[in-house]
């Protein structure tokens, strides 16, 4: 027996309708739910569009885990499919670039909580392991961001020489290094302070100073500089 159709939120009186209260108090006024719904704009026949969203983000855990999920994640909720999606990933890479450009803004040490929301945008949500490079010019401003090498789940190889290179190639002063968890665990292994301190040397011995050594998760964070893995060589004219 088919479900009894509802009433699209076009028909609630104005002061309830997401869209409209957006306008009116802003958009820090609005649920979970009500600001997806924006983004779908649509419901289903049984399901109008802050139920269809309070659906999906009970599936996916939340709004951090549904900008992660892929099409396949997502293709048993009925009433979100591939244009929905899309919106979606397109609304996730407009907060990435945003926040790439802020980074910009100022020294990189100065925007820890930007540089902290960029990474797990960027690498965080990743279900294996990359190791990427913020490259830093004489002031510690950003001049590029890359990922240099991608692994498996639970490992990746490095190549030290290939740092160097990219490095070099871009007249940087200094580097922070970033990679990801994908098993959701942010504390360091000793392969990743033996590593950080192995190219800490490397990098000394050309006048390159590693400031940091990131590493992220979907949800949590740890810095090698704020739990004094790093020793402080200059790092304050940075």
């Amino acid at each position: 027996m088919a479900q009894p159709s509802r009433p699209s939120i076009r028909h609630w009186p104005t002061n309830m309708r997401p869209r409209e209260r957006l306008l009116d108090e802003g958009a820090q006024s609005l649920s979970n739910a009500e600001l997806l719904s924006i983004f779908i704009r649509t419901g289903t026949p049984s399901r109008n569009a802050i139920e269809l969203s309070s659906d999906i983000l009970q599936h996916c855990g939340g709004i951090h885990s549904l900008l992660s999920c892929s099409m396949e994640d997502l293709r048993h909720i009925h009433g979100l499919g591939l244009s929905k999606w899309s919106q979606l990933q397109a609304a996730k890479e407009i907060v990435r670039r945003a926040s790439l450009e802020k980074l910009h803004e100022r020294p990189l040490l100065k925007s820890q909580a930007t540089t902290r929301e960029f990474l797990q945008a960027t690498i965080g949500h990743l279900d294996h392991e990359v190791f990427a490079c913020f490259f830093l010019d004489q002031s510690g401003y950003l001049i590029e961001f890359k990922i240099l090498f991608r692994g498996s789940t639970d490992q990746t190889l490095i190549y030290p020489r290939q740092i160097v290179k990219e490095a070099l190639q871009r007249n940087a002063s200094a580097v922070i290094f970033a990679h990801n968890h994908p098993n959701g665990i942010a504390s360091p292994s000793q392969a990743d302070l033996r590593l950080t301190n192995q190219l800490q040397k490397l990098l000394k011995s050309i006048e390159i100073s590693v400031l940091d050594h990131i590493i992220v998760t979907i949800n949590t964070y740890y810095s090698f500089l704020d739990g004094g893995q790093l020793k402080n060589e200059g790092f304050d004219k940075f």
